[in-house]
């Protein structure tokens, strides 16, 4: 065996293992790729204890060293092997670098993320077609009370050190859980049991039963999610820092705020320099509305063709049904014009649907967005594309078509799907998004369910 067969083929196999590892314990993260295995998994839900994030920073500092010390980067030959390694190693050293040093994970829930919003998720994505996975789900349902109450000891911890979101960032949430809990009386974890007798047949009714005992009103799943309303309201949520800036009101803010510049945005910028380029952006892109007004009949009067444009009826859908189908029609057109652009065989498989965001995340969620579908072929899922129907009248119809080239084709689910399919990528690059290819902060991170800066 030559040397660079040696290297190549340790290489591989150490990206598969940090992989497989992470499938088997991180439940909620493998589920979200299709790729759940209810007999390796060693647990339902995710870890959320201190004792976790340092067990997992440990995992990662013996994967580091073992790629580094065993893997001979100039012997790689193969320029997509590669660059495999060098984001390999760049996302373990980022976790290892940033996670002891400014604890993201202590800032865990928001507006848009957190138990309140992934959970409901991972029960959508839970496979229910054998007596393990029906008995995972069960397994699911009571570890919810534990990962809760890990949470609260999560922010716990967090206010101790200071290290917390600042306080509009919460906005909103205390009502969304209640009324996940009292409103909908936990449908989203109900929704999935309740689907026929082919989900539970009878030989089973009593793993159903003894799911819908853990969902009773009084149950053990609605005091914890109660429980975590009650302590956000009246412990954590009065103790935020009310200053929006990491600087002002984080630990070694300004080290922190200058590290998730170069995580995001790969550069060396400082906030300044970003800040400068954010205004010179803003003055161009103005100076383009105030064309498009003055063309539109609204010369000098930028203000009043934006507040015709917010308020006019012509731009306002009539109904939820309306906006999603305009949607619809919007990326229906959009499909034959991408083979204008791309071949056919270029173009990803993994189909996308279009649906109305989930009504109890809906008052605090964006106008819409995109969640990425599975191409594994034991649990195939399509991509998501969720469309905001509620405050309905803010809702423009001008606005859909740049969303739809965003969230749908060809944006986030052409780019997704296109990675998910590719054969010649490693695992954790076929499914993980990272901050070099993508525009935000991953939705599914490679190493943890919270981010680590």
């Amino acid at each position: 065996m030559s040397t660079n067969s040696s290297s190549s083929e340790i290489l591989q196999r150490e990206m598969q293992e940090t992989w497989q590892w992470r499938m088997d314990t991180d439940p909620e993260f493998a589920a979200a790729m299709g790729l759940l295995s209810t007999r390796r998994s060693s647990h339902a839900l995710d870890p959320r204890s201190l004792e976790s994030f340092e067990q997992r920073l440990q995992c990662m500092k013996a994967a580091l060293h073992r790629a580094k010390s065993t893997v001979k980067r100039e012997e790689l030959s193969d320029q997509q092997e590669i660059l495999s390694y060098d984001i390999y190693v760049q996302q373990l050293s980022d976790y290892i670098q940033y996670t002891p040093l400014h604890k993201s994970y202590l800032c865990c829930i928001n507006r848009l993320e957190g138990p309140q919003t992934d959970l409901p998720l991972y029960a959508r994505y839970l496979p229910l077609n054998t007596p393990p996975e029906r008995q995972f789900y069960l397994a699911f349902l009571k570890a919810i009370p534990l990962q809760l109450q890990q949470v609260i000891e999560l922010l716990k911890q967090g206010l101790e050190e200071k290290r917390t979101p600042p306080k509009i960032s919460l906005d909103g949430v205390v009502p969304q859980i209640r009324g996940m809990v009292q409103d909908e009386k936990l449908q989203s974890f109900r929704a999935p049991l309740l689907q026929g007798e082919r989900v539970f047949p009878g030989a089973e009714q009593n793993v159903l039963q003894s799911c819908l005992d853990e969902l009773k009103d009084e149950g053990p799943v609605a005091k914890a999610f109660l429980g975590l309303a009650g302590f956000l309201e009246q412990e954590y949520i009065p103790n935020l820092r009310t200053e929006i800036s990491a600087v002002k009101g984080y630990p070694d803010g300004s080290q922190y705020y200058q590290d998730c510049l170069k995580f995001h945005t790969t550069t060396s910028m400082t906030p300044q320099e970003v800040h400068q380029l954010g205004l010179d952006e803003v003055a161009r892109i103005r100076s383009q509305m105030e064309s498009i007004a003055a063309d539109a009949g609204y010369e000098g009067r930028l203000a009043e063709y934006l507040e015709h444009l917010r308020t006019s009826p012509d731009y306002a859908p009539s109904s939820p049904e309306q906006l999603c189908t305009l949607f619809r029609d919007i990326t229906g057109r959009i499909g034959p014009a991408m083979l204008k652009l791309f071949h056919l065989e270029t173009l990803p498989r993994m189909p996308f649907v279009i649906t109305e965001t989930p009504a109890a995340q809906a008052p605090m969620a964006p106008a819409a967005y995109y969640l990425a579908g599975s191409a594994h072929k034991k649990a195939p899922r399509p991509g998501c594309f969720y469309v905001n129907t509620s405050e309905l009248s803010t809702r423009r119809t001008y606005e859909c078509e740049a969303l739809a080239l965003h969230e749908a084709t060809p944006g986030h689910h052409t780019q997704a799907a296109i990675q998910a399919e590719n054969p010649d990528l490693p695992a954790f690059r076929q499914n993980a998004e990272d901050r070099r290819y993508f525009e935000a902060p991953c939705r599914f991170p490679f190493y943890t369910g919270c981010e680590y800066i």
